[in-house]
């Protein structure tokens, strides 16, 4: 059986995009998004679209993105990965995990640390990925929002978007997952017919904006407010669209600690986190530069457990973590007495906060509870991936 790769994108081979709906057995949506994401998203990287080939015809497509997304309060390269399918006959024949080893080494060979996916656990759990990240959901009703606001909102605009960016990274501070956008509109405005993004603008310059999408019920997808004042803007809003749609609640899928959920879980709105039923993963391709762009953080939790060096162990390999002058140095080495070893098959949890020490077995409570004390991480991507979550 003869596996081959090359790459290609859908602008210079239109014929990818017939390819990507039989992968996926449906028409319009990934390969749109792969279409969109090559056409206008300034981190595309043709070399990171990869057609895979099995006896010599193309039967697989990936794209690994490449975004910026907080880990351990720094800002990580990683990949997206998506779209990423096979067609239905080559299924079973190594063709998905020849095209994801391959990208491996592409992200390694760039200096990226790994990537993240939405998909089925199964498969993507045997590459090294693991549920790391978390839904957050909080059901609105009517009563549960102030008198509807009459603020006018008005659609997006290009000059909007330097603004935009630094409201979402201040509402969404801390949150691992978060991404840093860039000032292209593909990341701000939504591409799909039911997907609108709105901004609140006070004295010419924008003080909040959302993105919502309608289906059954309103879905919030992200939204971001300056003040109290603002917050409350936005809320009132929401009554708004509310009455204007016709439906009963919308549905926001924000961290706990952004602004607008803290001030909808006081006015008594219900708030239900799950672990996205472990679709939600990472996998780290190359862990010694995961720690090296990670550093701060680690040379501060070794401060914190009043440690100089420990060893961790994850999936049958040893990293040393060790502080010297001010510098974090890492080599695969156990530390005989300072060594955590972390579950099979879950360190990216450990990473993000999706699990904390209290997941270990008690003797590791020190210094573990210093390395990982847990958190409430959220992938939050763009707009644009609502063209395949349509």
């Amino acid at each position: 059986m003869a596996l081959s790769l090359r790459t290609s994108t859908p602008l210079c081979e239109p014929a990818l995009l017939g390819l990507i709906d039989a992968c996926f057995e449906r028409v319009g949506r990934e390969s749109e998004l792969a279409r969109a994401l090559a056409a206008g998203d300034p981190h595309f990287d043709a070399g990171l679209s990869l057609v895979g080939e099995l006896e010599g015809r193309a039967a697989g497509y990936a794209l690994f993105l490449p975004r910026r997304i907080l880990l351990c309060g720094s800002f990580v390269r990683l990949a997206a990965l998506s779209p990423f399918a096979t067609l239905p006959e080559a299924r079973k024949r190594g063709l998905g995990n020849f095209l994801l080893q391959t990208g491996f080494q592409a992200l390694r060979d760039r200096g990226m640390c790994g990537m993240v996916a939405l998909g089925p656990s199964a498969f993507f759990g045997r590459h090294g990925f693991a549920s790391a990240f978390n839904l957050y959901t909080t059901e609105v009703r009517l009563a549960d929002l102030p008198e509807p606001d009459p603020a006018p909102w008005r659609g997006l605009r290009v000059d909007d978007l330097p603004r935009l960016r630094e409201l979402m990274h201040e509402n969404y501070a801390g949150v691992t997952g978060t991404e840093e956008r860039s000032i292209a509109a593909l990341d701000w405005e939504s591409p799909i017919e039911s997907g609108h993004t709105l901004v609140l603008e006070r004295g010419g310059r924008p003080c909040a904006y959302l993105h919502f999408r309608t289906r059954g019920e309103l879905e919030l997808r992200e939204c971001a407010a300056a003040t109290a004042a603002d917050v409350r803007s936005l809320l009132g809003f929401l009554a708004r669209l509310l009455r204007e749609h016709g439906r009963t609640r919308v549905d926001l899928h924000l961290p706990p600690q952004h602004r607008v959920a803290r001030a909808l879980f006081h006015r008594g709105s219900a708030q239900v986190s799950s672990n996205f039923r472990g679709a939600a993963m990472l996998c780290i391709c190359d862990w010694k530069a995961l720690f090296a762009a990670t550093s701060v953080h680690w040379l501060r939790t070794l401060a914190a457990a009043g440690v100089d060096e420990l060893s961790l162990g994850i999936d049958g390999e040893a990293y040393r973590l060790r502080a010297r002058r001010g510098a974090l140095q890492v080599d695969q080495a156990r530390v005989e007495r300072r060594h955590l070893e972390l579950p099979p098959g879950h360190a990216p949890a450990f990473l993000t906060g999706q699990r904390d020490w209290r997941d270990l077995d008690p003797s590791c409570a020190e210094p573990a509870r210093h390395l990982f004390p847990g958190g409430t991480p959220m992938w939050s991507y763009a707009p644009v991936f609502g063209l395949a979550d349509e």
